[in-house]
């Protein structure tokens, strides 16, 4: 999808909750790899990450997060909540498939952007991926399915 359709669905958004993706709290399975100490913190990178929920909850959690969408307002509104929250997240505006990122993370969570990309990126983005995981690096990717 067009960077200007995500800037108009973010933009219209009078309150978070009225982008129907977003969950105000972080997914429970996140939760549950935590507390289960499947993951532990390390430097992640939050894919697509929307008004920030997760990213926050990780920074929270110890992570060294970085964070990016490519959506202006959705990053500016993730940005006020890590203030009003207190939590550190290096937010920026970006592409998942031409960002320029060239750290490595140990950590990449994507909650819901692969489903949206057109299956023809698809593979380009795995690629992306993985060149940015350590090598022992976990990605997590959920998404929306009634399966």
């Amino acid at each position: 999808m067009p960077q200007i359709e995500w800037e108009q669905m973010y933009g219209e958004a009078r309150e978070i909750t009225d982008v129907p993706w977003e969950t105000v709290k972080p997914s429970a399975e996140l939760e549950r790899l935590l507390t289960e100490g499947k993951l532990m913190p390390c430097k992640a990178l939050d894919i697509g990450c929307g008004f920030g929920t997760h990213a926050i909850f990780l920074a929270k959690k110890g992570f060294a997060v970085t964070a990016f969408d490519i959506s202006e307002k959705a990053i500016a509104v993730a940005r006020k909540r890590a203030e009003k929250e207190k939590a550190k997240v290096n937010f920026f505006v970006g592409d998942a498939l031409a960002t320029k990122l060239l750290e490595k993370f140990g950590f990449v969570f994507d909650r819901g952007l692969f489903h949206s990309l057109d299956p023809a990126d698809r593979e380009r983005y795995i690629k992306k991926i993985h060149s940015l995981l350590e090598t022992k690096g976990k990605y997590y990717l959920e998404m929306f399915t009634k399966k």
